[in-house]
């Protein structure tokens, strides 16, 4: 492996910076990359980046998490943990004890995540100026201030600006104060401010409160906006409050223009723009081309006639690979579209960050039997197509390099979430988890196992389907995943069709118990 390869590996995932051999975890640049992955992988890097001061200080300025895993002497370093809190609030929790005392970093902390006021030390969670720097950021941060300050009036009074179920964290006696229900009794029903429903103030979306940044009024549910002059503004402001149009705008090119021309937050799964798109039903085909050119995933939204059009198609396919799971199956099958959905990527974003091409199941098994040898074969580890957000290897008989004949294959899932659980494990109980893995999963669970016959990748014929417990629920008594459900019997296409013997844990029985003919079942699946 040289280190374009290795940067490449890290680029994709930081966290397979702890499997690089050791001279790749002393190479700043891929120590630098990883990192942008995920700051806590900087765990893996060789110590002696770990203890760099400068290093250090460089990247806490990119990342201020990654202070969870420097060298303790820089968790005392008030210059590199000002840095961190200054990128990062949170990594206020990984700071010297010391430091969560010093009133100046923790003040930057707070004002860079008010909810960073739980890790600073007794003394400044009762300090009137960072408490109310915190509430000012986060009305939330209430929770953590001293007794003495949930009696505070004005520290109050700005934290359930932001929501009224803060004033369960307030004393008691200021539960009552009129003040403080008297603002709660305004119009908003999620900031308490003057309504800002732009379809009853005719002006903006925006709250107009200085401290609020409260930008939804559940008012708007009662309130669409039906004049198009109102919804354009809207519109103008934020790309989502096209859901707050009434369905008497639907299909207006204006409106749907403004939006695709508007910056995606991407910070919903489900653009509204495309939901508006699909309920608008246009049959106008010079305007869908408009609409592919600027969103080609909007075609998932179109009539379903038109995702058999070759024109649409390429021109949705062309501006994001992605747009193939949506188009016909005609199309997925053809060479032509596979090969430039390849080659366009995926190109829209969620929460800003680049996600990665999947292809449909035809497309996939199309494109790797292309880029293999013809004929029966034979492989061990084959990663096959899957669901989104697993990995799945396949051991077994292959025709046309496509799994085909006799084989098992194994599932696997990973999160950012399982990940950092996985550092707060012991190594045995990691070793213990995993031992029995057909392959080599660093920081991924165990979710199901298949044995039998394939066709043309999928289940096809006698198998045995196997569904695992997460470990937070169960593991056997040697530390392996625990079965929750099996299923024997005939496949068809991947699917369970026909009677089936199934097995299911209730969580009751020791391990072993999957033998007990009280815990089977026969089940006909259709």
């Amino acid at each position: 492996m040289n280190k374009k390869e290795a940067l490449k590996i890290v680029q994709e995932d930081g966290w397979e910076l702890e499997n690089l051999p050791a001279h790749f975890k002393k190479d700043k640049e891929i120590v630098l990359e990883a990192i942008n992955e995920d700051g806590y992988v900087l765990e893996f890097a060789d110590e002696s980046l770990r203890k760099e001061r400068e290093f250090i200080l460089k990247i806490v300025k990119q990342n201020g998490l990654t202070l969870f895993s420097a060298n303790d002497s820089l968790k005392k370093d008030k210059e590199v943990v000002l840095e961190a809190v200054k990128q990062n609030g949170n990594a206020l929790e990984s700071a010297d004890d010391s430091l969560k005392k010093d009133k100046e970093v923790v003040l930057e902390a707070v004002k860079q995540r008010g909810a960073t006021l739980q890790f600073a030390d007794k003394s400044l969670r009762k300090n009137r100026e960072v408490v109310l720097e915190a509430v000012k950021k986060d009305g939330f941060a209430l929770r953590f201030a001293h007794k003495i300050l949930k009696k505070d009036k004005e520290i109050v009074l700005i934290a359930v600006k932001v929501h009224a179920s803060i004033l369960s964290y307030a004393d008691i006696n200021l539960r009552k104060d009129p003040d403080i229900l008297s603002l709660l009794n305004k119009v908003c029903a999620n900031c308490k401010h003057s309504c800002h429903c732009i379809a009853i103030n005719k002006k903006s979306i925006r709250c107009q409160e200085k401290l609020c940044s409260c930008s939804e009024c559940d008012c708007s549910k009662e309130n669409l906006i039906t004049d198009k002059n109102l919804a354009l503004i809207a519109i103008k402001e934020n790309r989502y409050q096209i859901e707050k149009v009434d369905k008497k705008l639907y299909g207006d090119q204006d409106i749907i223009k403004l939006a695709l021309n508007s910056k995606d937050p991407s910070k919903w799964a489900t653009d509204p723009v495309m939901e508006f798109i699909g309920k608008s039903k246009i049959k106008d085909k010079k305007f869908i081309k408009f609409i592919l050119s600027k969103a080609g995933l909007a075609i998932a939204w179109i009539e379903k006639k038109f995702k058999k059009n070759k024109e649409l198609a390429m021109i949705a396919v062309k501006q994001n690979g992605h747009a193939i799971n949506f188009l016909d199956k005609s199309l997925q099958k053809d060479k032509i579209f596979i090969s430039l959905a390849i080659k366009t990527g995926r190109t829209d974003l969620y929460h800003g960050k680049k996600l990665k091409l999947h292809l449909p199941q035809i497309s996939f098994y199309l494109n790797l039997s292309n880029k293999s040898k013809s004929g029966p074969g034979y492989v061990e580890g084959l990663e096959i197509w899957n669901t989104y957000s697993y990995k799945k290897y396949y051991f077994g008989e292959t025709l046309n390099g496509i799994p085909h004949g006799k084989g098992y294959a194994e599932s696997y899932e990973t999160s950012a979430v399982i990940k950092k659980v996985y550092k707060t494990v012991s190594k045995k109980w990691r070793n213990n988890y995993s031992k029995h893995f057909a392959k080599i999963m660093e920081h991924h669970v165990l979710l199901e196992k298949y044995i039998g016959e394939w066709k043309f990748g999928m289940y096809e014929g006698k198998g045995e389907l196997i569904e695992y417990h997460g470990p937070e629920f169960f593991t056997n008594k040697d530390g392996t995943p625990k079965i929750s459900d099996k299923y024997i019997g005939n496949f068809k296409q991947g699917e369970k069709k026909g009677k089936f013997k199934v097995y299911f844990f209730s969580g009751d029985e020791v391990d072993g118990e999957e033998k007990n003919d009280n815990n089977w079942s026969l089940k006909t699946f259709r």
